[in-house]
C-alpha cells in the first residue's frame, strides 16, 4: 500500500525518461560540481603549460647538437636507409661469365 502511494504521487514526463523532448534530467550533485571543476582546473593547467614552454626551439636544437643526439639520429636514419637499400650490383659481377674470349695472359701483363 505504501509503496503503491508513493509511486501513484510521483509525476514522470511522458515517453522515453532518458532521451527525447521530455527526458528526465539528473540533479546535479555537489560530487559532479568538484569533478567538473577538477576538470576544468587540470585542462588549464595543461594549456598553461602549452602556452609557456620552458625552452625555445632553438634551446631544444641546442641542448640535442650538445649531447650528440642531433648527429645520432642523422646517422642512425642513414643506416635504416642503407639497410633497407638493395646492395650494389656491378655488371661485370653478372655478366663476367660471358668472357669466354679474353685469355688469362692478358689479366696477367
Amino acid at each position: 500500500m505504501r509503496l503503491t502511494l508513493a509511486l501513484l504521487f510521483e509525476k514522470l514526463p511522458n515517453g522515453n525518461i532518458f532521451r527525447g523532448k521530455h527526458k528526465l534530467n539528473p540533479k546535479i550533485r555537489n560530487w559532479m560540481k568538484r569533478e567538473t571543476l577538477a576538470d576544468i582546473q587540470r585542462e588549464e593547467a595543461n594549456m598553461q603549460i602549452l602556452r609557456h614552454h620552458y625552452l625555445t626551439k632553438q634551446e631544444v636544437k641546442g641542448y640535442r647538437y650538445d649531447m650528440g643526439l642531433e648527429r645520432e639520429f642523422v646517422r642512425s636514419k642513414i643506416e635504416l636507409r642503407r639497410k633497407n637499400f638493395p646492395a650494389n650490383i656491378y655488371l661485370e659481377d653478372r655478366m663476367g661469365r660471358l668472357r669466354i674470349k679474353d685469355s688469362w695472359e692478358k689479366y696477367f701483363d
